[in-house]
């Protein structure tokens, strides 16, 4: 990344979205003609009872329970997973199908006493390409999601880097791709890990960073599951903000971005972002409200982007980072987690 020596980590993080969204604009220009994310453009829908489509009283029956219970308990207490007995055939027709090759892309920073196990901080660095024309704009530019967590990641290897004292564990820099087509590129990453996930401590991934306001407090989301939220709540008291601890997880959050994959192999992750209220409440009343989220209009725009609240959550997943990289043990899941640590694949 072409940024000028002697910016401010603000001044570096706004510097590398500018950069990373230009580049994604050249990028989409090239991939005019890939129809698998035009198509994967057109599918982004709102995933509402996404988790019960099809189910019926039949299929959770031999839970003992009846579908209008789960549904209410879903929207309770956030998704959980249930074993089931029941079996499904499903047949697909492929009408068409691209295939493609992209990377995944890493740097590490070696520890000292504890070199040989890792912290991996990961942002997907793709985003949708040429899609769906929406007021006569068919560029899918990822400002936000994810430009703007690729730039975090530079950020953090930039302050891991200068520090006077290296951190006991080392720490591994992913910038991961085809997120927006089902997390493929941080399945590759833990299907082949360039390190055993067994010593593989944490996970922190950063998916839309930026733009963010600055806020009295953190919002700790899917709590419980391992006792990394006890590193959140320190953090979040030396930046003299507050924790909302939210147990349930309606949207499905902890499953829907590249940390997942990571989870799914028993390593642990933290869920958090701003919470409380906005500091600056003329400024977020002055802001015209946009709808962006997969959307052409996902752009960087200089008048209306904060990078106050941005570099807040930098700093606090800094925190958190430096913390998991210079404690005796690596963190631990919950006992009665759905998920806990795997031995490596032989």
């Amino acid at each position: 990344a072409k940024i000028p020596k002697g910016l401010s980590d603000k001044d570096m993080l706004q510097g590398y979205v500018e950069q990373v969204t230009m580049e994604s604009q050249f990028l989409a220009a090239e991939e005019a003609e890939d129809k698998r994310r035009r198509a994967r453009a057109g599918l982004s829908k709102p995933e509402k009872n996404i988790a019960l489509t099809g189910f019926t009283d039949e299929l959770v029956e031999e839970l003992g329970r009846k579908l209008l219970e789960l549904k209410m308990e879903l929207f309770r207490d956030g998704i959980k997973s249930y074993t089931m007995k029941a079996k499904a055939k499903t047949t697909m027709n492929v009408l068409e199908m691209n295939v493609g090759e992209s990377h995944n892309v890493a740097a590490v920073l070696p520890g000292t006493d504890l070199k040989d196990e890792y912290i991996v901080c990961t942002a997907h660095w793709d985003h949708l390409g040429i899609g769906t024309p929406i007021d006569g704009d068919s560029i899918y530019n990822g400002a936000s999601d994810n430009a703007s967590g690729t730039a975090a990641l530079m950020v953090l290897a930039k302050k891991f880097q200068e520090l006077p004292v290296k951190p006991r564990r080392s720490i591994v820099f992913l910038a991961v791709t085809s997120e927006e087509c089902g997390l493929l590129g941080s399945e590759g990453y833990c299907e082949n890990p360039l390190f055993p996930l067994s010593k593989t401590a944490a996970n922190l991934n950063f998916d839309g960073t930026a733009p963010a306001m600055r806020t009295t407090g953190v919002t700790l989301r899917a709590a419980g599951k391992t006792d990394m939220d006890a590193l959140v709540l320190a953090a979040a008291a030396a930046q003299g903000r507050s924790v909302r601890v939210v147990t349930e997880d309606p949207a499905g959050g902890f499953f829907r971005s590249d940390h997942f994959n990571f989870v799914k192999k028993g390593v642990p992750t933290v869920l958090c972002g701003g919470g409380g209220e906005v500091i600056d409440k003329a400024r977020q009343a002055a802001k015209p409200k946009r709808y962006t989220y997969h959307q052409p209009n996902d752009e960087y725009r200089e008048d209306e982007w904060d990078f106050d609240g941005a570099m807040e959550h930098l700093n606090l997943m800094f925190s958190i980072a430096l913390m998991v990289a210079n404690q005796d043990e690596m963190p631990k899941w919950a006992k009665d987690a759905d998920f806990q640590r795997q031995p490596d694949k032989k």
